[in-house]
């Protein structure tokens, strides 16, 4: 549509998505466990990378809500929302992930839908057609579900005039953080990213406050984009020394998540904290180095790119 043809691989990693993760902890224990980092500001991030314009508009009227999107889409400007999936499908557990709205008629919307049994991406197809009160409400879920501090939000996209380029060493610091992580108070709310959300996991699995089969699933979904993300990076950065050994902490990463979802899903009969809280600090001490050592790499990029003439 806005004539970039960059693949997915390219648009994920400067997206960001695939890295870290992302644990927010109530007071009462309650928790909420995302197996990647936050959409909004890979869509940011990226968008500035491929030439594209990032727009991200905000409201508490469900009334305003439906009028942008419909504006958007009658004026061929496909509309990009976050919903919360229990609430347009029947999922075993919440799942929150964006979907694209392409058109819309009376009470329903259309909609491409990457996740669930109804996935469907295909480019100048109507789409998957969901009634609009369904969708809203999918969306109001997602800010309570985030404590954002709006109800309804949607991001759309337009052809950026500025020039763009990719900064490869930008990309590898920020990917780096987001795979070591953070730890910070929000009032009541305790939020983790990256390696400190899984760290913060065996605390939660020890206590009996989880869902085992939850964190398990999560954790087989993490373990699949670490090695995507090392292949990824193998591919891309052909015969670097420094990459191969953050492609290798990577795929041992991955290998270690998937033994930990396992043996997750053992605990309905018997829970093996010990051996879980072993394997979750060998991948978290993983996640950091790598992160490290993307931070180290992309920080020499950084200065090998400001030398060139502009």
């Amino acid at each position: 549509k806005y004539g970039i043809y960059e693949n997915l691989d390219f648009i994920n990693f400067v997206m960001g998505f695939t890295y870290g993760a992302y644990l927010i902890i109530e007071d009462n224990d309650t928790y909420i466990f995302i197996p990647n980092s936050d959409p909004f500001l890979g869509f940011m991030n990226a968008s500035r990378f491929i030439g594209l314009e990032y727009n991200l508009l905000v409201t508490n009227s469900k009334d305003v809500f439906v009028s942008l999107c419909r504006y958007l889409i009658s004026n061929d400007i496909p509309v990009i929302i976050p919903v919360l999936m229990r609430s347009t499908d029947s999922l075993l557990y919440p799942t929150p992930h964006f979907v694209l709205l392409v058109g819309y008629e009376d009470e329903f919307f259309y909609v491409y839908e990457p996740l669930s049994n109804r996935y469907f991406l295909k480019f100048n197809s109507a789409g998957i057609k969901l009634a609009l009160n369904a969708l809203a409400s999918a969306v109001e879920e997602y800010s309570r579900l985030f404590r954002l501090p709006w109800r309804y939000g949607l991001i759309y996209l337009t052809k950026s005039l500025k020039p763009h380029q990719v900064s490869l060493g930008e990309v590898l610091i920020r990917n780096g953080l987001l795979g070591i992580g953070s730890n910070r108070y929000c009032g009541q709310y305790q939020v983790l990213t990256g390696s400190k959300a899984i760290k913060a996991l065996t605390k939660l699995i020890g206590d009996n406050t989880t869902n085992p089969k939850h964190i398990s699933s999560n954790l087989l979904l993490i373990s699949v984009m670490r090695m995507d993300n090392a292949v990824y990076l193998e591919r891309f950065f052909t015969n670097s020394e420094a990459i191969n050994e953050v492609v290798s902490k990577l795929r041992n990463a991955s290998l270690i998540y998937a033994r930990t979802a396992k043996l997750l899903e053992k605990c309905v009969v018997s829970c093996n904290v010990s051996e879980i809280t072993k394997l979750i600090n060998e991948v978290v001490r993983l996640e950091e180095e790598a992160g490290l050592l993307m931070i180290k790499i992309g920080t020499k990029l950084l200065t090998e790119e400001s030398m060139k003439p502009s």
